[in-house]
């Protein structure tokens, strides 16, 4: 009879298994006999020689007497340690994000009376963190009422009172354009860098560039007691590093100085994330359409079987957009009028597929260009197509992974990302220009299939069959 198995190479995982066989009645035999797998592979796996496929895992979890949380944690330990710790919380911690994402736009919680600016004192300095982020808070309001409101700072996101209260104001009468300069260091984690910039890119009142410049390592002083600054239309305000201090000026000179400075450090940084209005939107969306590579949407990308008869039968919320619609006409359709090939590979949700069956409404792809619900037997015909191309469609699996409504999220082939909420009061759009962020998210779509956050093949197309004999009965009702 083998012996239980001795952990000589050690990890979370294989120590985690070894606790459990060791706590239980089973010997290796008796699992081998149990699971169908080897003894040897059992052993190696245990002390850590082997680290084999997850189904094995599985197979083994299951033969033991533990609970379904024990089973999850020990899945869990497996996984971080076959991807990589960095790897693994790469995938959970862009899950989380994706299925945040709405939380984010926090600005219709901000109090919708007029502000009124106070005055700013110039050539003061204020002390106190409070003092000097209510300053910034003035000048940001007076900016809003210029007629081309700029902001622009290097303010890191570890001043967080500033970036809360700017992701809270009522701007959205007039969008003021931020440019904001960060410097990473090789420590710098780029999702959450890129938690902060969509939360206040999703302010409607702002117009949302970031640029990035990296350096190896993190000073353990600022060579200057004023680092940061704030350059508005009027103003320049020099912060300092602890956020303690500010010095105010309204100096022409200082702040022409200041500009020109501005200009040298843009030159010396990188544009990583860029937010859109609304037209701007669609022209990013039909624009680079044939670039995309993936995609995980809300809806299935039914706009992939659509043809340019079916959308122009619904362009009346487009009357007098004629050059936007020629655009979108020439890069999606073919001569033709059939639709070119979009995506390589679309990740879906069932909500979204159900929210289409119900309303018609397509928020894909070509967002808002089929403004109208789409009829009946369109939704049919386009919901059989879907149903017949599984090679390049898959379903989420609604208990592991929530996509946000009207959410859609592009990996394109010039290694940036696309994130986009196509929705009638509030769209919004960005794109990340960012080869790190991009490899972190091309691994969470290429892991979605491997991680198991999909479901299968039948029962993606037991859903579609389940929403067109909905239609069809609803047609028959009729």
């Amino acid at each position: 009879m083998a012996e239980k198995g001795l952990n000589t190479k050690s990890s979370e995982f294989s120590e985690k298994l070894v606790e459990y066989i060791n706590s239980s009645d089973y010997t290796v035999y008796k699992l081998s006999q149990i699971t169908g797998l080897g003894r040897t592979a059992i052993q190696h796996t245990m002390s850590g020689k082997l680290l084999p496929a997850q189904d094995f895992v599985e197979k083994l979890s299951l033969a033991l007497p533990i609970t379904t949380n024990q089973r999850s944690e020990l899945i869990e330990l497996y996984r971080r340690e076959k991807i990589g710790s960095k790897a693994y919380y790469n995938r959970i911690h862009v899950k989380e994000m994706i299925e945040q994402l709405p939380n984010y736009c926090i600005a219709d919680s901000a109090p919708k009376n007029k502000i009124i600016p106070a005055p700013v004192q110039c050539d003061t300095v204020v002390r106190g963190i409070v003092n000097v982020n209510n300053a910034l808070r003035n000048i940001i309001i007076n900016e809003n009422n210029e007629e081309n409101p700029l902001l622009t700072t290097t303010l890191p996101y570890e001043n967080k009172m500033f970036f809360d209260m700017l992701k809270a104001l009522d701007l959205s009468d007039k969008s003021i354009k931020l440019k904001h300069y960060i410097k990473t260091y090789d420590e710098t984690d780029p999702i959450t860098m890129l938690e902060e910039a969509l939360k206040l890119s999703m302010n409607k009142g702002i117009i949302y560039k970031m640029y990035v410049s990296c350096e190896q390592n993190r000073p353990e002083s600022y060579s200057s007691a004023f680092p940061f600054y704030l350059l508005s239309s009027r103003y320049i305000v020099t912060i300092s590093a602890d956020f303690n201090a500010a010095y105010i000026s309204d100096n022409k000179d200082l702040h022409s100085i200041f500009m020109q400075h501005t200009a040298d450090i843009e030159q010396k940084s990188v544009p990583t994330l860029d937010t859109y209005d609304e037209f701007q939107m669609f022209d990013i969306l039909f624009g680079n359409g044939q670039d995309y590579s993936e995609s995980i949407e809300f809806q299935p990308c039914l706009s992939s079987y659509i043809n340019i008869n079916n959308v122009m039968s619904h362009m009346k919320y487009f009357e007098g957009r004629s050059e936007l619609i020629d655009k979108f006409k020439s890069r999606f359709f073919h001569e033709d009028g059939t639709v070119m090939a979009l995506l390589n590979k679309c990740y879906f949700s069932l909500d979204g597929l159900k929210s289409f069956t119900e309303n018609g409404i397509i928020v894909t792809t070509i967002g808002r260009m089929v403004p109208t619900p789409l009829t009946i037997e369109e939704r049919i015909y386009l919901l059989e197509k879907l149903r017949d191309d599984t090679e390049k469609k898959v379903m989420i699996d609604p208990i592991r992974l929530t996509i946000p409504e009207n959410m859609q999220l592009f990996i394109r082939e010039d290694k940036s990302i696309v994130i986009s909420f196509c929705m009638s009061d509030s769209p919004f759009c960005c794109v990340v220009h960012s080869v790190e962020l991009y490899e972190i998210f091309n691994d969470f779509v290429d892991s979605l299939e491997q991680d198991k956050l999909v479901v299968s093949e039948a029962e993606m197309v037991q859903a579609v069959d389940d929403c067109i004999s909905a239609l069809k009965n609803k047609l028959a009702q009729n």
